[in-house]
């Protein structure tokens, strides 16, 4: 089984669970423009993309993403709608760096490349070469960490000259909860120097309150990062968001919405009958995606809506592939902002991006009448007060 399709079922088995009052007033929306964004790509580009990255260079917009399958990075300029930068790695023979699975751009001509599989960071120039090559398998202790899948809400982020990553917990012999004595051990944060190469395990440790409960493949965290380098956690099925100003310690904050989140506590029973996994999934709620706007200063939680009565004939991956969803929107204080439920059958939520514009998400759902592979289109929502 590939390592996409691996990271696939994890998803599966991951419902969070959060529950909040109907007495909150939409305040602002999020208003699509009339003409969405259009990006011409090769037969060799999949319009569904595991990792990317919006980035302004010079005065210019571009977007960068991983085609996995051909293990290299595509830049492309927003204004064109054409390619600027094709950079290509290679994971086998003497110059073979391993297979892409995250990346930062910092020019068009420097990028910072990660294979997770070896558990290593490159430092590149725009040609592919890798002029520097960092491990991050054990930390300066040589204590040694499982990082969470590189994607969606469990993604590392580059802040100065660090990199931080996610660490999973893994069930091992708890039957599938997280004990006590195993959580004093389980730290969430590793920080990688870029410049001195020393690896770092942060002191923070997962929240009490999943002490006892189902907690029993990765990734169980999704996390972003908003102003003054504050970070935010959603964990598993837990009923709140969770914040920490610094590395220690987490102050928790209700998640504020109108619609009444229902999500799985019992995912463990299917963890060997792969289609009661997936229809136990669809029929809850789950997170997808913690997005922070760092342009109007407000946070945009991503869940995939529930469906009550599953149909197990149904293309069942497709449906978690591209889930329908409704957007959370929660302002610099996580406080409710306003929430939008989008048409199903029309977004690639999983592909979304934010800009001094709005944010963008992908319209390439397979079920779009619109949708073609010789493109990646996007719609601009703007936020706008109600």
């Amino acid at each position: 089984m590939s390592r996409i399709s691996i990271f696939c079922l994890l998803i599966i088995v991951h419902p969070l669970a959060c529950k909040g009052p109907s007495e909150y007033k939409n305040r602002f929306a999020l208003e699509p423009v009339a003409k969405p964004l259009e990006i011409s790509i090769s037969r060799q580009t999949k319009n569904f993309v595991f990792y990317s990255q919006y980035v302004r260079i010079d005065g210019h917009d571009y977007i960068g993403i991983l085609n996995y399958d051909h293990n290299r990075i595509e830049i492309y300029n927003l204004k064109t709608g054409q390619i600027a930068k094709m950079v290509q790695f290679h994971h086998e023979g003497p110059e073979a760096f391993g297979r892409v699975s995250n990346f930062f751009i910092e020019t068009l001509d420097s990028l910072f490349v990660d294979c997770d599989h070896e558990m290593a960071v490159g430092i590149s120039d725009g040609s592919g070469n890798i002029v520097t090559r960092l491990s991050y398998k054990s930390d300066i202790t040589g204590r040694r960490f499982v990082p969470t899948p590189p994607w969606v809400g469990s993604r590392p982020y580059k802040i100065g000259n660090k990199i931080y990553y996610l660490q999973s917990y893994m069930y091992g012999d708890s039957n599938g909860q997280l004990t006590e004595e195993r959580r004093n051990e389980t730290y969430l944060n590793v920080a990688l120097n870029t410049e001195t190469g020393e690896c770092i395990t942060l002191p923070l440790i997962y929240p009490e309150e999943m002490v006892g409960g189902e907690v029993w493949k990765s990734p169980n965290v999704m996390r972003t990062i908003g102003r003054d380098g504050l970070f935010v956690y959603h964990f598993w099925n837990l009923p709140e968001l969770f914040v920490s100003d610094g590395y220690h310690s987490f102050r928790k904050l209700p998640v504020e919405s109108n619609y009444r989140l229902k999500f799985s506590q019992d995912s463990y029973k299917y963890r060997y009958d792969l289609t009661g996994s997936l229809m136990n999934t669809l029929s809850h709620d789950m997170i997808r995606d913690i997005l922070y706007d760092e342009y109007r200063d407000c946070f945009y939680l991503f869940y995939m809506k529930r469906n009550e009565n599953p149909n197990p004939e149904s293309n069942m991956f497709l449906k978690m592939q591209y889930p329908d969803c409704f957007i959370l929107i929660l302002d610099k204080d996580l406080k409710h902002m306003g929430e939008v439920f989008l048409p199903d059958n029309t977004y690639s939520f999983q592909f979304s991006f934010i800009t001094p514009e709005g944010l963008y998400i992908s319209e390439d759902h397979p079920n779009n009448p619109d949708f073609e592979e010789d493109f990646m289109r996007f719609r601009l929502f703007k936020l706008e007060k109600q």
